[in-house]
């Protein structure tokens, strides 16, 4: 039986000089940390009054500006320091028995009634069972709000997913319960239909909205490959062998670049319009765009509506390459 989730490795320190970010995870993935300050979900900065372009300068300076200083002292001393090899073992040996923990309960979880996103919380806390944190990733999470030891729980605090910032904590109940109630109709149609095509549609939409509302503070890849494997098994398709390490290889596979020019058509495309590489605090509505996006997209979702979005079928029909021909 394949194994429904992925290892990570840890990204290169951010160079001196650059934007801070407090986060593990520097793409579309699982994280560790945050990129925005807690009021920044609450109190947006003021924006300037001359224009989209005055705005968006006004995002840049005055987010490298007021950023909490704290964070960026936890930052520098090590919440983004590369693994040593001793901890890339015994964080390997972590991820496979949380592997075996999780493909062991997965017939559980496909045969269950539950909603979609309960599964989900509970593939998370079987996932981050007695996950050990640095003393800086606990202190930044503490600062932040965020309940970072609390398996299966999501968030209290602000999150990213590389340079996209993910909808306010306030707002990740409701996208994620709407969300499972959507997967739920979209798995039963594939199912009943017996349609191969539907199902990997529907495991690929699972993918990118668990990415956009990040619901966990930490785990957030590794939850979002056992969603995918999850829809499949559930509609009666075939699954994906998701290596235990295969952050590595994950994040050199076509469902990875695929992921990636979708994240980058949300932001840009699609209205929300900006992300950190424009500056660290958001502009004024930018949490409330995101959520009415987001909230929109999932009430509406059906599979026929998903196989007209080539951003999808992107991604699914990378699915089924990584299937067939594995991440080589």
């Amino acid at each position: 039986m394949p194994i429904p989730l992925g290892g990570g490795a840890a990204p290169p320190r951010t160079p001196q000089g650059s934007a801070p970010e407090t986060s593990t995870g520097a793409e579309p993935s699982e994280n560790v940390g945050v990129s925005t300050t807690p009021s920044s979900e609450t109190s947006p900065p003021p924006t300037a009054t001359h224009g989209a372009h005055d705005e968006a300068a006004h995002a840049r300076t005055t987010g490298r500006r007021i950023f909490n200083p704290v964070l960026s002292l936890l930052n520098r001393f090590g919440t983004v320091a590369p693994m040593s090899e001793e901890q890339r073992e015994q964080d390997l040996a972590y991820r496979s028995a949380r592997a075996a923990a999780l493909a062991a309960q997965l017939p559980s979880l496909v045969a269950s009634g539950e909603r979609f996103d309960r599964l989900l919380q509970q593939a998370h806390k079987t996932l981050n069972a007695d996950k050990r944190f640095s003393v800086v990733v606990r202190l930044s999470g503490l600062l932040l709000g965020n309940n970072l030891q609390r398996e299966g729980e999501l968030r209290t605090g602000p999150n990213r997913a590389g340079p996209y910032v993910a909808p306010s904590s306030k707002d990740v109940r409701p996208l994620f319960e709407a969300f499972g109630t959507t997967m739920d109709t979209l798995i039963r149609g594939a199912a009943q239909a017996h349609d191969d095509a539907a199902a990997r549609l529907a495991a690929a939409w699972a993918l990118t909205v668990m990415i956009r509302i990040h619901p966990f503070m930490d785990g957030n890849g590794r939850t979002a490959r056992a969603a995918m494997n999850l829809v499949l098994a559930k509609a009666g398709a075939q699954m994906i062998d998701f290596p235990v390490d295969s952050e590595r290889v994950y994040k050199q596979s076509v469902v990875w670049q695929r992921l990636k020019d979708h994240m980058r058509a949300f932001t840009g495309e699609r209205g929300v319009g900006w992300s950190m590489h424009e500056g660290i605090v958001p502009p004024s509505g930018y949490f409330e765009r995101v959520a009415r996006l987001l909230g929109d997209e999932i009430r509406g979702a059906t599979l026929a509506s998903l196989a007209a979005r080539p951003d999808v079928v992107a991604i699914a029909d990378a699915l089924a390459q990584v299937r067939q021909h594995g991440f080589g």
